[in-house]
């Protein structure tokens, strides 16, 4: 049979226009645009912390205000001492004075400066406005002829009183000092001695006459020189130490020579620990030794 019908047209593939190319902008403003967006972004956030440091700045400047207005110095109090005007002299702190700014240790050196009687000055801060100066007065432990005069020492030599009675320092529990010869005796400074003389082997030996058992027992401390230490002690032991050195030792050991029983009814002896390694014990009830190297 024969066809006669139409053939259909032949398929054709659908023509796709081509992808217009996309323009590409000169590779100099590509990147200048992408430089541009990077600065913006940047100048952004600096301003933004440039805005934050500047109000953390006025309300550290706010704070600061009302700190400092607070803060200041009103009251000055002192404790421990008698003296308190010569104290509050020396400090010389001043109303209004900031509170956080005082020196401790300037204000410490200049009252002890102007004050040797005090041994040490401690500053507390008190807030909102006070300031408390509490000070250690020196301790006196040691009386002294001097020239005629009785005068009240401590166990560094500083002369703390001038003119007292030697029976009102026996009751108060001081003990009577013989020492080459001193020249001056002022209250408040240092006894100074006749020629060039170093007193610093006698500091030694009172601060260590100090701090033993037999401080409390002994009448008469008696350094004539570094080589030549004597003690009278419960009225009854003349005891020679020789020199000063191994002070602390030789204490020890005459303590100890006298807790024997042999002196438990203070039969008056002799006691020689010039020579540690020697030390002796003469038993003599004979001797007055409340005169025994006095003169």
């Amino acid at each position: 049979m024969t066809n006669t019908g139409k053939m259909a047209p032949p398929r054709t593939r659908p023509t796709v226009p081509p992808r217009p190319r996309e323009e590409v902008s000169p590779r100099g403003k590509k990147d200048k645009a992408g430089k541009k967006n990077t600065v913006t972004r940047r100048l952004g956030g600096g301003l933004i912390l440039f805005l934050l440091l500047a109000v953390g700045a006025v309300l550290f400047g706010v704070l600061f205000g009302v700190f400092d207005a607070m803060f200041r110095l009103e009251t000055v109090t002192v404790e421990g001492t008698s003296e308190t005007e010569a104290v509050l002299d020396a400090a010389a702190l001043t109303q209004g004075d900031r509170l956080y700014t005082i020196d401790r240790d300037a204000v410490r050196a200049a009252v002890l400066r102007a004050n040797p009687y005090l041994a040490d000055v401690r500053l507390e801060r008190h807030l909102p406005d006070t300031v408390t100066l509490i000070c250690t007065p020196r301790e006196g432990t040691y009386y002294l002829e001097v020239n005629g005069e009785w005068v009240i020492l401590t166990q560094d030599l500083v002369v703390l009183e001038c003119g007292c009675l030697p029976e009102n320092c026996r009751a108060n529990g001081l003990v009577q000092l013989i020492l080459p010869e001193v020249r001056r005796a002022v209250t408040g400074e240092y006894v100074e001695f006749a020629g060039d003389f170093d007193a610093g082997y006698l500091v030694d030996v009172l601060t260590e006459h100090r701090t033993s058992p037999l401080y409390g027992r002994t009448d008469l401390l008696r350094i004539d020189s570094r080589f030549d230490v004597r003690m009278i002690l419960d009225s009854c032991y003349a005891v020679t130490m020789g020199d000063c050195m191994d002070t602390a030792l030789k204490l020890t050991l005459v303590e100890k020579i006298l807790a024997d029983g042999t002196f438990n009814g203070r039969t008056g002896a002799f006691v020689d620990i010039s020579n540690p390694a020697e030390g002796s014990a003469i038993l003599d009830k004979m001797t007055d030794y409340t005169i025994l190297w006095r003169d």
